[in-house]
């Protein structure tokens, strides 16, 4: 295998510091070959996982089949081995299946930007049928290590993802799902990213902006004799909407059944209503979307659809509550989206070159994250909200479908627990609406509570939603027609990257553009008119502008 398999310039161990979970890449910690626990928040440094305990707590398959069996892989290479080692075993996990990802791996290689560091990783999958049990993250140094090695494995006894990152010469367990919601580790380690203790991908919709995919491929981003064009990993990656639908939805999905399971007592008592709610009231992570055009082939004379999940949580209102609503999808004059490109000075930039234009699609911006909407979504099932509280809950700052603080600040009127009623619905909205209505009579006739109250008390509900939601569109789009109305669209889409880019999730500079627009600009936010201002705080409506 070629040397360069092993480490290559801008696929090394030290291009990914943000992969570490803890530790720096210039100075790891001294490790024997063995099973560690370092649980960021919790442990100070690593310790010895003792055995016993080990065994009684992890029951997810890179445990049972790997490293409680006194192996431990040093690479990508190894831990593969060590798999297939067990694919003719009932508890093997023999279907495996590559994936390929790179903030800049749409960017075609040249010698001119032969150094660009386009952070391509791997992922690996591993399953005994459908069902994917265990993820590997990693870099393309396939047999380097050095390089990050990390695993999300399920554990069907615990129903948690365990998460792990190989530490040379040693592997270290860096926590399960659940200690993502808790402190001291909440915001630690893996859970700075794995924010509600589930798997992360940050595109799940077409047209998946950094992956190889249907819509785009990575192949031109490598140069013409890297050896990585030769690596089966490589060579045979699947499409990411592979990813999304078989692996990260279903996992997504998976652990938030658990959680419910694990809230809910026999007596009736749903536990932990707060870290629930605010996955409904709150922004707690964020996917990325795009238009799906590419960027450099947009035309001054064309229209530029744009993500509508931009404008409003469109996934939560039209597609789990279903109101009848039916928006016309907005769209801009391509002339008005490559003027702003030039005004705002758009660029690719790894902190040493910098490429003008757009992402590879075009408008690339935060939405409300899958995990979020599953959260809502298993809500709704099990009738812990009714569809039309949700709806209102929802239709509270409905422009701003993310970083709403009008929308977070109902969740003071959240009760740490409910309570199901014999015909298996719950009081969780009764208790709210109480809340509210108390504290509304001391409240602004501004405030959220109002708002709140009035959206309940709304007659003909569904109706009178979707014709609002039909008129924002409607001024939205007769803004989208003027450079002014343009303008503003571009710097609250700018103003909402700028809130992505302070999250860990953007590990990397090329994961969106950067413009001109200083960073310690304020926050701005889109109002039901379609206009733009500076972002009010949360007691403050969003109003009609003239």
């Amino acid at each position: 295998m070629s040397p360069n398999l092993r480490e290559v310039p801008g696929r090394s161990y030290r291009s990914f510091p943000t992969r570490m979970l803890g530790f720096t890449a210039e100075a790891p910690p001294a490790l024997e070959p063995r099973l560690y626990r370092f649980v960021l928040g919790v442990h100070a440094r690593p310790e010895p996982f003792p055995e016993a305990e080990a065994t009684a707590q992890l029951g997810d398959p890179l445990a049972r089949l790997v490293l409680l069996r006194g192996s431990f892989p040093r690479t990508l290479r190894e831990l593969l081995a060590a798999l297939d080692a067990f694919n003719g075993t009932p508890e093997g996990l023999p279907r495996q299946v590559s994936y390929v990802v790179g903030d800049g791996a749409h960017i075609p290689w040249s010698e001119e930007q032969k150094e660009l560091d386009r952070q391509f990783r791997l992922v690996v999958t591993r399953a005994s049928g459908s069902q994917v049990d265990l993820l590997i993250s990693t870099g393309t140094a396939v047999e380097s290590e050095q390089i990050f090695l990390q695993v999300a494995a399920w554990d069907a006894v615990h129903e948690v993802f365990h998460f792990y990152q190989r530490q040379h010469p040693a592997w270290i367990w860096s926590g399960d799902s659940r200690l993502a919601l808790v402190a001291p580790s909440r915001g630690n380690g893996p859970f700075d990213s794995h924010v509600n203790g589930g798997l992360v991908m940050k595109e799940l919709k077409a047209p998946w902006l950094h992956w190889h995919s249907v819509s785009a491929t990575v192949d031109a981003a490598l140069a013409p004799d890297d050896p990585l064009r030769s690596e089966p990993l490589f060579r045979d990656r699947a499409s990411a909407h592979v990813l999304q639908l078989s692996t990260v939805q279903p996992g997504i999905t998976r652990w938030n059944r658990a959680r419910l399971r694990r809230s809910s007592e026999p007596d009736g008592t749903l536990r932990d209503v707060p870290l629930l709610m605010r996955q409904v009231l709150e922004t707690t992570t964020v996917n990325l979307v795009t238009s799906t055009k590419e960027s450099r082939r947009i035309t001054p004379d064309e229209r530029l659809a744009l993500p509508p999940s931009f404008f409003l949580n469109t996934d939560a209102l039209l597609n789990q509550v279903m109101l009848p609503a039916d928006p016309l999808p907005p769209s801009v004059p391509g002339r008005l989206y490559l003027e702003a490109l030039r005004r705002y000075d758009v660029a690719l930039d790894d902190g040493t070159t910098r490429l003008p234009g757009d992402a590879h699609f075009a408008f690339p911006v935060p939405e409300a994250a899958f995990e979020d909407l599953d959260v809502l979504n298993q809500l709704l099932q099990q009738r812990i909200l009714s569809r039309r509280f949700a709806t209102c809950l929802l239709m509270v700052d409905f422009p701003n479908p993310v970083y709403s603080p009008r929308r977070a600040a109902l969740m003071r009127h959240v009760p740490p627990t409910a309570r199901r009623r014999a015909d298996g619905s719950c009081d969780l909205e009764d208790s709210m609406l109480a809340s509210i209505t108390a504290a509304a009579g001391a409240l602004p006739t501004d405030s959220p509570e109002h708002e709140l109250l009035g959206l309940w008390g709304t007659a003909d509900w569904e109706r009178a939603f979707s014709q609002r939601l039909e008129a924002y569109f409607q001024a939205l789009q007769t803004r989208l027609e003027s450079p002014e109305g343009y303008d503003a669209i571009f710097r609250l889409a700018e103003s909402r990257r700028r809130e992505f880019r302070m999250l860990p999730l953007n590990e990397f500079r090329l994961t969106v553009p950067v413009s001109n627009i200083p960073a310690s600009e304020p926050p701005l936010e889109m109002l039901p008119d379609g206009g733009v201002r500076l972002r009010a705080s949360s007691s403050s409506p969003p109003q009609e502008t003239p």
